[in-house]
């Protein structure tokens, strides 16, 4: 594989090569039934074993990110992607991100600088999300507290600009890295000693970050509250992937007390996007001053509703 890896970058300037996981088979089956593309791609469960090194479990962290990657990435690039391969491609690297930035001390084969630059894919794949997510989740609940209908603009989809992306020098020489990275060997001067041990570091760490701020959370700055958002769902992220090495009972606990700070931080942060695309077509429509009050209104209570979750996960009991 790591041959196949190296004499592949030799190619990608000199003939614009992109990576297409999609077989002949495939294609020839959506060809047989009308359709441009196969569903999307989710994430799958990791079962690791419990006598591999912390590297090791790193690159087979990093493999299943791509794995749920790839297949998205291949329809954006073609063109012919619908809005939950997006979204797909979009969970996947965020996944990948939180491994990288969480768990960047199991080995020191990693590039720095590969964080950087899936964080930047992440971005370009951002916007049209967002409004998707407005449109689906925020204004059905306006509208049921008496907003008369509302109809956001419909962006054009940047299908050329994102094909044009995800079939770049840049990108696929990235994809071909990580691709290395999770294949090869260990490093003789990875990361030795217990897994567990390795795992205990950086989620106590990350479970503190969520934490340190639960009971001032409404006296922060509101960047700082939406990396706490963040910060709870890369600490689900990591928690999921080494979730097969302790009992299933303890996690799915865990993940319980877990789920509402994610759930009021992710509406709470909603309300922020919703409040941004709002300004920006009310000249134009204004029955959006409705819209635009309501999130006002809202922005508030789920403050309040987020810090009270915080408050209680911080007494929640850690299982690794």
């Amino acid at each position: 594989m790591k041959t196949l890896i190296q004499f592949a970058q030799q190619w990608i300037n000199r003939y614009a090569l992109w990576l297409d996981v999609r077989s002949k088979a495939e294609r020839g089956n959506l060809l047989a039934l009308g359709q441009a593309a196969s569903p999307a791609v989710h994430a799958k469960a990791l079962k690791l074993n419990k006598d591999i090194t912390a590297e090791q479990a790193l690159k087979k962290i990093v493999e299943i990110c791509l794995e749920q990657f790839l297949p998205n990435m291949a329809v954006i690039a073609d063109g012919v992607a619908e809005a939950e391969h997006i979204h797909q491609a979009r969970v996947s690297l965020r996944r990948l991100r939180s491994a990288l930035k969480h768990f960047a001390g199991w080995s020191g084969e990693l590039n720095p600088l590969w964080e950087e630059q899936i964080a930047e894919l992440f971005r370009k794949l951002g916007d049209t999300r967002d409004e998707d997510a407005i449109r689906t989740e925020v204004l059905p609940i306006i509208q049921q507290h008496g907003s008369p209908e509302l109809l956001l603009p419909v962006s054009a989809q940047p299908s050329k600009e994102l094909s044009t992306i995800f079939t770049s020098a840049d990108t696929i020489k990235l994809l071909l890295n990580l691709l290395a990275f999770a294949y090869s060997e260990e490093d003789s001067k990875s990361q030795k000693g217990s897994l567990k041990k390795h795992i205990k570091k950086s989620l106590d760490k990350l479970h503190h970050k969520v934490i340190s701020n639960a009971e001032h959370f409404s006296e922060i700055e509101v960047t700082e509250q939406h990396k706490i958002r963040k910060q709870a769902k890369q600490l689900r992220y990591c928690v999921e992937f080494i979730s097969s090495l302790y009992p299933n009972k303890k996690v799915q606990q865990y993940l319980k007390q877990l789920q509402p700070v994610q759930n009021t931080l992710g509406q709470y942060n909603d309300l922020f996007i919703a409040k941004g695309i709002f300004n920006n077509v009310v000249e134009q429509d204004p029955s959006f001053w409705f819209a635009l009050g309501w999130v006002k209104a809202k922005q508030p209570q789920l403050q309040k509703r987020s810090a009270k979750a915080l408050q209680t996960f911080s007494q929640a009991e850690t299982f690794w």
